[in-house]
């Protein structure tokens, strides 16, 4: 038995922050060249570049938007989402393990963010004619 919870106390040793080290506290969002090519991308209202773009994005963040506009068409506007990746919570459930839950949870790593794609088409801004 003793044998058993040494283990159990070496592999929770070592896997400390095991969310952290696997995924880091950043992930990527691709947003792909569509129609119009070449439209600017906004991160959280701060200009990124032209697509096609990959941005870095913090998991913690509760509220991500990015923008993708081009002159004489209409934006688009699109939230992502953070959802927490099951498998670590059955991890440290199962391994008591309420430092690494901390760590991980504080840090963000154990946030999937959604979409990791951005596929866009943007549509011509309508005229209005003057009367």
């Amino acid at each position: 038995m003793k044998n058993v919870s040494v283990c159990v106390l070496a592999f929770a040793i070592l896997t400390q922050s095991c969310a952290t080290i696997l995924n880091g506290t950043k992930a990527e969002v691709y947003v792909s060249d569509g129609s119009p090519s070449k439209a600017k991308v906004y991160y959280n209202d701060n200009y990124m570049g032209t697509t096609p773009l990959e941005i870095e994005v913090r998991r913690k963040e509760k509220r991500q938007t990015i923008e993708i506009k081009k002159e004489g068409y209409e934006p688009i506007s699109v939230r992502l989402k953070r959802e927490v990746m099951i498998g670590y919570i059955i991890y440290y459930a199962l391994l008591l393990d309420v430092i690494s839950a901390a760590i991980d949870f504080g840090g963000g790593a154990v946030y999937k963010v959604e979409p990791e794609e951005i596929k866009y088409d943007l549509e011509k801004q309508k005229i209005q004619a003057k009367d």
